[in-house]
């Protein structure tokens, strides 16, 4: 509870503990390593989804992102804007103190984006720690901030409409293809997409091991995730550029 935290961090201070707060661990970047010895305060087990509205929801900090979306679609028919890859296993007061954007920024942006997180609860480390809640650009002050200067207890995300994405994978021989290809589909304001990602060959052929049945020696591909209206005239535009669906 946030009373818990308030409890821990004021007897940090009061002994001079460093304190790194630390989400479900998917930190590929090293974003909370406790170089300063100390102690960790694993906010796991603030999961809690607090409320629902059709445009927003409302989160404890340690709320795995898929459960987040499980939840709001089941609800509101809505989903968050975008999510890491680590999306499964992530926590949204993680993503907020260490993240930047992912699937889902080539329509809404990144993280610190005005309007991207609505609001932030936090709680302060010092002799009597402060519970703050943030709007605005105040907001800005802790997003990407580590959590170290408030550590992030709840957090109100913005949602927008959720579809059944579908997967597309389209190959091209050459990679200046897939790029120009990748390209006008993010400028394509009529094709509703959630990720579109060119990988140069030969990553397709050496790790996407589940696909490789699909994918030509040599080539390099674009991943789509794309909404069910919108595949019927993205293959259109595949075939005028020259790629394998």
């Amino acid at each position: 509870s946030n009373g818990e935290v308030k409890t821990v961090l004021a007897a940090a201070f009061r002994h001079g503990v460093p304190i790194t707060p630390r989400g479900a661990g998917t930190g590929n970047y090293g974003q909370a390593m406790p170089l300063s010895g100390g102690a960790m305060l694993n906010m796991m087990l603030m999961d809690k989804v607090l409320d629902i509205k059709p445009d927003r929801v409302r989160a404890q900090a340690g709320a795995i992102m898929e459960k987040l979306d499980h939840e709001t679609r089941a609800a509101v028919g809505g989903e968050l804007r975008f999510h890491p890859s680590t999306y499964r296993m992530a926590s949204i007061g993680g993503f907020i103190a260490g993240g930047s954007g992912g699937v889902g920024s080539v329509r809404w942006g990144g993280l610190r984006n005005l309007g991207s997180i609505l609001g932030l609860k936090v709680i302060t480390c010092e002799a009597g720690p402060r519970e703050l809640d943030l709007e605005g650009e105040d907001i800005l002050k802790v997003a990407h901030a580590y959590g170290t200067n408030g550590i992030i207890v709840e957090a109100e995300m913005p949602l927008t409409a959720a579809y059944d994405w579908v997967d597309m994978i389209v190959g091209f021989d050459d990679f200046i293809d897939a790029c120009r290809f990748a390209e006008n589909v993010a400028l394509q304001d009529g094709l509703l997409v959630k990720e579109v990602a060119p990988c140069a060959a030969p990553i397709p052929e050496a790790y996407f091991n589940r696909h490789r049945s699909y994918i030509k020696d040599g080539q390099s591909v674009v991943l789509l995730m794309v909404a069910p209206v919108a595949v019927a005239p993205m293959t259109l535009l595949v075939r005028h550029m020259g790629g394998d669906i």
